[in-house]
């Protein structure tokens, strides 16, 4: 194996891990502390029955308001519009691919809680958060895309 596939394979373990799996990771814990209503965070208290979660309230703090109805989608999006740049690389588009998949499975998301067929309420501002964190990906990937070439 060449030095250079060496210090690329590294590089795009550095990427995933700091793009990817980290922002997932601190969205996964906030998900947590902050959405007590979710059935998904209740399945994992009932696992966890000896830990007592925190009780957040968030509706009387406009931060904390703002990170449990919008940061989550910001933070997907960015994670995943980053996984999709890891996945589609060689393709002679990739940024257009990041920036446009995260925001279109969020707007579908959007539009099947808008007619009730999946659980939720209906925000145009999930798509806008998810809009700003695939953006930031994408300038991300610009970065490092100048970076390594």
């Amino acid at each position: 194996m060449k030095t250079g596939t060496v210090t690329k394979k590294k590089s795009l373990i550095t990427y995933s891990i700091a793009f990817v799996i980290i922002p997932m990771l601190i969205g996964a814990i906030l998900y947590y502390i902050f959405c007590s209503d979710v059935w998904f965070v209740k399945m994992i208290d009932g696992c966890l029955w000896q830990i007592k979660r925190p009780s957040v309230d968030v509706l009387s703090n406009p931060l904390l308001r703002f990170i449990r109805y919008y940061a989550f989608d910001f933070i997907w999006a960015f994670a995943m519009t980053n996984a999709l740049f890891i996945v589609v690389n060689n393709n002679t588009k990739p940024i257009l691919i990041c920036l446009t998949i995260p925001v279109a499975l969020g707007g579908a998301m959007e539009i099947l809680q808008l007619l009730g067929i999946a659980q939720g309420t209906s925000d145009i501002l999930d798509v806008v958060a998810e809009g700003l964190g695939s953006t930031l990906g994408v300038i991300i990937i610009n970065y490092f895309r100048r970076l390594y070439t």
